[in-house]
């Protein structure tokens, strides 16, 4: 039998939206039927806009700092968002996920996290509870917080929760913020999906820390669908970053400040031998 304490790592590097959505689906299920262990999945994503399960196609325009198009028959890309880069324009798609959450965009230069976790096991080992299906995902999303402010804590960036920073907010601004002196900025993101997978509650999606993001590209959407929240980078912050260094700085604080006692490395062709 596996140690339910080990945390199995999966670093997959950069990868498009659909490819992730389609492993993470995989994921899940093999999590669902204990053919694999929790899993953290690292990744960057390829150039793409998000919005979550709640926004309806009208509304999604709205979301937007810029005008953006209607795409029509092209499977899960609901609308495009043109961008200049090196003299020309292109476009990125934007998608819908099935989480919560508003409007963000995803690129490289972040350092994301999806776990795959079963979380009758992670109220067992985390809050002491009874292994049922408790399905409150906010304590959760703190942890993640938690392991976000750690991290940037180790390279000099003092950062915080919204309702830490304001108690008597009327939102609960899900997220991790930087205050500059100038003003409250995100500088990372999460969102989460937790529901029955073949039976059992397992997470999916998670969070996406902006490292080194092209903010050009992230001013061109209304951060978490609202005009008043900006982005901001470590690399902004800071100056040069190491990434690699970021990543195992997170591997690190996910581990602690979820119980795990050891990681164990995985790869792709480990995870589709098991799906066959």
């Amino acid at each position: 039998m596996w140690d339910e304490m080990i945390l199995q790592l999966l670093d997959i590097g950069r990868i498009d939206f659909q490819s992730l959505e389609d492993l993470q689906r995989k994921l899940a299920g093999l999590r669902a039927s204990e053919k694999i262990l929790d899993a953290l999945v690292l990744l960057e994503n390829e150039e793409v806009y998000t919005v979550g399960v709640k926004q309806k196609d009208e509304e999604i325009p709205s979301l937007f700092r810029v005008p953006i198009e209607r795409v029509s028959g092209a499977g899960d890309v609901l609308f495009r968002v043109p961008v200049k880069e090196n003299g020309s324009v292109k476009f990125v798609p934007v998608i819908r996920q099935n989480r919560g959450g508003s409007s963000t965009y995803l690129g490289p230069g972040q350092v994301v996290g999806f776990p795959i976790v079963d979380f009758a096991q992670y109220n067992s080992r985390v809050h002491s509870l009874p292994k049922v299906e408790v399905a409150d995902k906010m304590f959760f999303m703190q942890h993640l917080e938690e392991v976000l402010i750690r991290t940037l804590r180790e390279y000099g960036i003092n950062t915080f929760r919204r309702s830490d920073y304001d108690p008597e907010a009327k939102h609960r601004y899900v997220g991790v913020w930087y205050d500059s002196g100038h003003g409250i900025y995100k500088i990372a993101g999460i969102a989460l999906n937790l529901k029955p997978v073949n039976g059992r509650f397992v997470t999916q999606y998670g969070f996406a820390l902006n490292v080194k993001t092209d903010l050009d590209k992230f001013y061109k959407v209304h951060v978490c669908g609202r005009e008043d929240l900006e982005p901001i980078t470590m690399e902004g912050i800071i100056g040069n970053v190491d990434y690699e260094g970021i990543k195992k700085s997170v591997v690190k604080n996910f581990k602690e400040v979820f119980g795990y006692e050891g990681v164990e490395r995985i790869d792709l062709n480990f995870v589709n031998t098991l799906a066959v």
